[in-house]
């Protein structure tokens, strides 16, 4: 069979090409946080309010005007929404590593009520009636740890425990499981404003931010003790971080999202919990009154509440990725 003389160069040009491609691809950088989104934008109308994150990437956001909460990737800026509506707003949410279990709980806000999903399908696992609406109760915030689930109260002086029980939290609590604890010590409630929001845990104690002062408190869940924690700045001078919301929280480092200073501050607690320093507040123009932050690769998200976009079925509004 006769061949045409130019038909091995063009094999040679292939195998070249080939190759250059393959050398391209493994010399390439690798893929940066840089490369996340700015903006990762949430259904219109959606009017979120809490964000906690989740394993590979993930987070979820809870939604004010229906209780809703929307899945959604911070490397892809994609998601979709895992729980469509919900008998009151979504305040809170926080997903439970504990226990081996994949479970979100919601803090329902002027409901009184703390709502248990399971993080994967959705699925409403278990309802608390936590406080009567008629009380003018705030469900705010949440966090669980080994022991029990946690609940702030932002208007009465009042925490709330969901306690795991012998058998830890492998089956969920009846409600007659639910305690109350009244809130003593260094703490002041301000009438009418927003007091006790975000919850951290550490050791034994829980930490919480009082958004109308900007103070950091250390709490007892058993007895309701509450005791200040001084913050100092860099300079070593008293300071406060006003406007404080939700809390994301790695270790003994908190961050928190200040909502009318629209800025995210970053806290270290001492391991005491006797002081903390503010060790950095940043800002961006993207940011429209940021009602809670997690943190991602390194990486700040501020969710966008939009508190003074008046709500509608066609709002906008998205989480914001702010460099540190």
């Amino acid at each position: 069979m006769s061949h045409s003389p130019t038909t091995p160069m063009r094999s040679v040009s292939a195998v070249c090409l080939v190759l250059l491609a393959i050398l391209a691809v493994l010399l390439a950088p690798p893929v940066s946080a840089d490369e996340k989104p700015d903006t990762i934008p949430l259904p219109n109308g959606f009017a979120p309010e809490d964000i906690t994150a989740g394993p590979g990437h993930t987070f979820f956001v809870g939604s004010l005007a229906t209780g809703a909460i929307y899945r959604g990737s911070f490397r892809t800026g994609t998601g979709s929404v895992l729980v469509p509506s919900a008998t009151g707003p979504t305040t809170g949410l926080y997903l439970e590593r504990e226990h081996g279990h994949s479970r979100l709980w919601a803090a329902g806000g002027p409901s009184g009520q703390a709502r248990v999903y399971d993080a994967r399908t959705g699925a409403l696992l278990r309802t608390y009636q936590l406080a009567d609406p008629s009380s003018g109760t705030f469900i705010s915030d949440v966090i669980v740890t080994h022991d029990a689930a946690y609940y702030t109260d932002a208007f009465l002086q009042q925490l709330f425990v969901i306690p795991f029980g012998r058998h830890g939290g492998h089956g969920l609590p009846g409600q007659d499981a639910v305690r109350t604890v009244p809130l003593t010590g260094d703490v002041s409630y301000v009438p009418g404003s927003f007091n006790l929001n975000g919850l951290a845990a550490v050791g034994d104690e829980l930490v919480s931010a009082q958004t109308v002062t900007g103070r950091l408190f250390r709490i007892d869940p058993s007895t309701g003790v509450t005791h200040e924690i001084p913050i100092i700045d860099d300079e070593g001078n008293a300071t406060t971080i006003p406007g404080a919301d939700g809390i994301a929280q790695r270790g003994h480092t908190l961050f928190a999202a200040q909502n009318f200073p629209q800025k995210l501050a970053t806290v270290r607690l001492q391991s005491d919990l006797r002081s903390a320093r503010l060790v950095d507040v940043v800002g961006d123009p993207a940011l429209d009154i940021p009602s809670s932050v997690e943190q991602d690769g390194g990486d700040l998200f501020g969710l966008n509440a939009r508190f003074t976009t008046p709500p509608s079925p066609t709002t906008t509004y998205d989480i914001v990725r702010v460099e540190r």
